[in-house]
């Protein structure tokens, strides 16, 4: 499945940037070669054309077989294959297989946040990105069946984690959260959009979450998933960073700005200080509110920029 092959290739990716930097070449070059193999497996085996699926049998018990080991199924008290293998339908139970989930390319989002680029191919990020929004976000949630936790209901909006499209098998057991909204993955996928272009998708969805933490209906300081205070909620930093296309490199020493808007303001945050930022059409002003600036260069929408600190 894409949502833990594209953390894979990141991982990897990520190792040979490290060992690059740390001049443990043969290393780095070992992780890139096998980087470099995984997203072309993933755009050819597991995109449909509009987004990204999980290419499983779901009536091969033997699947099974291998981790049936005598161990119990994680929190679940029964035996591994007891939980995982429904012997009443002959199917493997919770699992996405052809639905749409939400988190689909997470691992190709943390690449770009940290600052790896993309290697999927962009049109199908685009693509898998807008499908996302165009069947899991719902602008009410009175009308959506959801037999698991109720993280959003009635007359409140949200991301889903998976929707079956027409023409696509669900599961008879499916991951039993498929139709919970968690804030944490409507705010990476909120903030991904934006990074790709998908502005006003990605302000739809978080506008729905913060009217459910609008201090009446929610507390809106602890956005509730598997208790209070859960740190997945943590991703809505990216919104910031995604806005203003921030991004900043401590090796290279620059800062880079892609923002989706050109009023006001900027705020950006690095290693080492935390500030304001404007750009003026031609040269770049950075103002440290706190810290210390270290960097030589600054880029805006990918080219360098004249720059000073006020």
């Amino acid at each position: 499945n894409s949502w833990l092959a594209t953390f894979y290739v990141a991982a990897l990716f990520a190792a040979g940037r490290m060992a690059e930097t740390l001049g443990d070449a043969a290393f780095a070059e070992k992780c890139v070669a096998m980087a470099r193999n995984g997203p072309a497996f993933i755009d050819e085996e597991l995109y449909n054309g509009r987004y990204y699926f999980q290419a499983i049998d779901l009536g091969d018990r033997g699947i099974l077989e291998p981790f049936d080991t005598g161990r119990s199924a994680g929190v679940l008290a029964d035996g591994f294959m007891d939980a995982y293998w429904s012997a009443e339908h002959g199917e493997i139970k919770y699992q996405f297989g052809e639905g749409c989930i939400a988190d689909q390319v997470l691992g190709q989002w943390q690449a770009e946040v940290a600052g790896l680029g993309t290697f999927l191919d962009e049109r199908h990020i685009r693509s898998a990105l807008a499908t996302v929004h165009a069947q899991n976000f719902f602008c009410a949630m009175e009308d959506l069946p959801n037999p698991c936790r109720i993280f959003a209901l009635e007359d409140e909006g949200g991301l889903t984690i998976a929707t079956y499209p027409p023409g696509t098998r669900q599961p008879v057991i499916p991951a039993p959260y498929a139709e919970e909204a968690w804030t944490g993955i409507e705010y990476a996928s909120a903030s991904h959009m934006l990074m790709h272009g998908l502005v006003d998708e990605g302000i739809e969805i978080v506008s729905a979450v913060r009217r459910r933490y609008d201090g009446t209906r929610r507390n809106p300081f602890s956005e509730i998933e598997c208790g209070s205070y859960y740190a997945r909620s943590m991703s809505a930093w990216q919104l910031v960073n995604a806005w203003n296309g921030f991004s900043a490199d401590q090796v290279e020493r620059s800062m880079h700005f892609s923002p989706c808007s050109s009023q006001g303001y900027l705020f950006w945050s690095s290693g080492t200080a935390w500030g304001e930022f404007r750009f003026n059409g031609t040269s770049a002003a950075l103002r440290v509110i706190g810290g210390a600036l270290d960097i030589d260069s600054v880029y805006v929408h990918g080219r360098p920029v004249p720059w000073s600190v006020l």
